[in-house]
């Protein structure tokens, strides 16, 4: 086993000793290894073993072109060139293993120097990507089925944080109200979130709401808004104020629901 022991009689190297080196890093949940100048590993940490299926001893004085494989191996030869040049180096990549799906990891190479400043070896560190690799095409086809989901509904989700001088601001948005965009869907609204697109006759109708959302109860109002090509629609607003410990108002949430259709309907009837 390889000593990490520095010289000198006012140095001090906690990892000096073998086996407490092991059981520290043994205990660290990601591959952690020691490779020496000719690049052939002199530690492994017990992860190695669970990744692998093989005993740690397999991989000691093994090239890393046997372990990887060749092909892995000239995907990351020029970084271990860069890491025995005295240079630490962060990449990511994939690990094939025999018995499961290749892994997409993140790789650091940290050179050890000696006391005159040559390149002994690397340490290395690998840590497991593929859950976050996994989690973001979950993002992406959720996304992508949200987006399809928009174009279809008449439904308009939103948040917006409410600061200490009462201004509020955008946190979230989510639909289009049937499809049809309009401003509030390009720009990053502010004020009352609505304002700007309420038709004139129907502002005293978002004023009270607001005063009520601010009060810290729950409000449902029905007005016009003007679309971005010019057209009038009538939409449904509901809206929950969240309050902190306090009882301060911090966050209001709601959705949106285009009652256009429906609106005509009733002035037919009415007429």
């Amino acid at each position: 086993m390889a000593d990490f022991e520095t010289s000198g009689p006012d140095t001090h190297e906690p990892f000096g000793n073998s086996d407490s080196l092991l059981q520290f890093i043994d205990a660290i949940p990601c591959l952690v290894a020691y490779i020496d100048k000719d690049e052939r590993y002199l530690i492994n940490n017990r992860t190695y073993e669970e990744w692998f299926a093989r005993p740690r001893f397999e991989f000691t004085g093994r090239h890393i072109r046997d372990v990887l494989g060749a092909e892995t191996y000239l995907s990351v030869r020029r970084y271990v060139n860069t890491a025995l040049k005295g240079e630490a180096v962060t990449f990511e990549t994939y690990l094939n293993l025999a018995h499961d799906e290749p892994r997409r990891v993140q790789v650091t190479l940290a050179p050890h120097h000696n006391e005159l400043g040559e390149v002994q070896g690397i340490f290395v560190t690998t840590q497991d990507y593929s859950d976050i690799e996994k989690a973001r095409k979950c993002v992406a086809e959720l996304e992508h089925r949200l987006d399809v989901v928009s174009e279809l509904s008449n439904e308009f989700f939103y948040s917006y944080l409410v600061l200490p001088d009462g201004r509020m601001e955008v946190e979230w948005y989510w639909g289009s109200l049937g499809g049809r965009s309009f401003h509030l869907l390009e720009e990053a609204y502010s004020g009352s979130c609505w304002s700007d697109h309420v038709v004139e006759e129907d502002q005293s109708i978002l004023q009270q709401r607001t005063q009520t959302l601010l009060a810290g109860r729950p409000s449902v109002d029905e007005f016009r808004i003007m679309r971005a090509d010019g057209a009038i629609s009538w939409i449904r607003v509901v809206g929950r104020p969240e309050l902190d410990h306090r009882g301060k108002v911090i966050r209001i949430t709601g959705a949106a629901y285009d009652i256009t259709q429906s609106k005509m309907r009733d002035m037919q009837l009415d007429t």
